[in-house]
């Protein structure tokens, strides 16, 4: 009898289990809708939960001039590669004209308010899209958010998969490509526990404490897991009238070895940040501003790394690391020109500061475009919005300077810099929709 053979069953399996989650996802989603409606049918009678559906329809088509890194088909555009100039002809072979049209971030959710608990008021959220974890599983669903809350009158908390605590869901570009422009703004949503503490209507505390997800650090897949640290994130935000300030720092750890050569490696990479952050909202106009500082921070999507110190790299037993900084700054604002029609304007700009220790790129290097000395954008929109159909237009001029040689930090020197500039013409119409 004719065996199937493993990679037959392992497509079949994954198969299986991909249409599976699909038909779990859409199941529990229009059993909210049932349960909603007969609940409101009945009268007199007043429901424990409460379920508010929402999300959007999302068409967009984009053009580039040059090739770039991007992943999910370029729906998420990070900046353009370095020139690769023909030996012959001289000409620089990146820049290449590229059209493509794309629906997948089309996403649902659902907000769901329930009894209290312990005098606090409870609620949850749950959301997703078709964007997938990683190049491979684009047009599959993913989770993006699912967390649960507990609210007190000063005192909130937090459990589950949410933005990580840099990317700031108080102060984020309105940028119309999608990420809120990765590469500056820092992207990653994480498993976490928040506490948030508001000692008045001017002060409020965050401390969190997080596992990086699936937007992990370059380098071994369980090095934060084998380090038994979280992520520790402090956060402190100042509301003054139409402005809010907010500052923080944070702290983690990685263990990229564990156990070589029947012994205990405990070399472990220290990675700290700062940030700053202010949004001013007004009746037309707002703005919003965002510094970033820190060591490592590859697993929000920035450039950097980490990698083994010049001192060490004779010991291949027990050596040491040392983390690239990353410094990312940008200014992102809108006004509304009518009911209808509203102007926006990003701009940043992001930069390798190299490390605190001399570092080796021979062995144990592992960065994500460490060899960007820094990215610089610039991207007006215009925004028509009517009700729940929004259409967008978005201008972004992107370039990126690449080092040839950089000093014993792997600071990079700017006297032979190779910048690579890319223009992206970005349409983009959404048809929310919430209950």
């Amino acid at each position: 009898m004719n065996e199937i053979p493993k990679t037959t069953t392992a497509i079949l399996r994954i198969t299986r289990n991909i249409n599976m989650g699909k038909i779990i996802f859409l199941i529990l989603f229009c059993s909210f809708f049932v349960f909603k409606s007969k609940s409101q049918s009945e009268e007199n009678i007043e429901p424990k939960f409460k379920y508010t559906p929402y999300g959007y329809v999302c068409y967009e088509t984009y053009i580039d001039t040059y090739e770039s890194r991007m992943t999910r088909n370029g729906e998420m555009y990070f900046y353009p590669l370095k020139p690769n100039f023909d030996s012959i002809s001289g000409i620089d072979l990146n820049e290449n004209l590229q059209l493509n049209m794309l629906s997948l971030q089309s996403r649902a959710g659902i907000r769901i308010t329930g009894p209290d608990y312990f005098n606090a008021k409870s609620s949850a959220l749950i959301e997703a899209d078709f964007f997938g974890t990683a190049e491979d599983t684009k047009y599959l669903l993913r989770i993006r958010h699912a967390c649960f809350s507990l609210k007190w009158e000063q005192l909130s908390l937090l459990m589950g998969q949410y933005w990580h605590a840099l990317h700031t869901p108080e102060c984020f570009p309105k940028t119309i490509g999608f990420g809120a422009a990765p590469g500056y703004n820092p992207l990653n949503r994480s498993p976490q526990i928040r506490v948030d503490y508001k000692i008045n209507n001017l002060i409020n505390f965050a401390g969190i404490a997080a596992v990086h997800g699936y937007h992990k650090s370059v380098g071994p897949e369980k090095s934060q897991s084998n380090s038994g640290v979280p992520d520790i994130q402090l956060q402190s935000h100042f509301f003054f009238d139409k402005i809010l300030l907010g500052i923080g720092g944070g702290y983690f750890q990685l263990q990229p070895r564990t156990g070589e050569n029947i012994k205990q490696i405990e070399s472990r990479i220290h990675a700290f940040d700062a940030i700053f952050f202010g949004v001013a909202n007004y009746e037309k106009f707002s703005v919003r501003i965002k510094s970033v500082v820190g060591q490592n921070l590859s697993y929000c999507l920035l450039t950097g790394g980490f990698g083994q110190t010049y001192e060490s790299q004779m010991n291949n037993n027990d050596f040491k690391y040392t983390s690239l900084i990353n410094n990312t700054n940008w200014f992102d604002c809108d006004y509304s020109i009518t009911k209808y029609f509203s102007l926006g304007l990003f701009s940043g700009i992001s930069f390798n500061l190299g490390a605190t220790d001399k570092i080796t790129k021979d062995n144990n290097f592992y960065d994500r475009d460490s060899n960007i000395a820094y990215i610089i954008r610039i991207a007006p929109r215009i925004v028509y919005t009517n009700n729940k159909l929004v259409f967008a237009l978005e201008y972004s001029h992107d370039k990126a300077a690449y080092a040839e040689e950089f000093d014993e930090y792997y600071r990079p020197k700017t006297n032979n810099l190779k910048e690579g500039v890319n223009h992206r013409i970005l349409f983009s119409a959404k048809y929310h929709f919430a209950n």
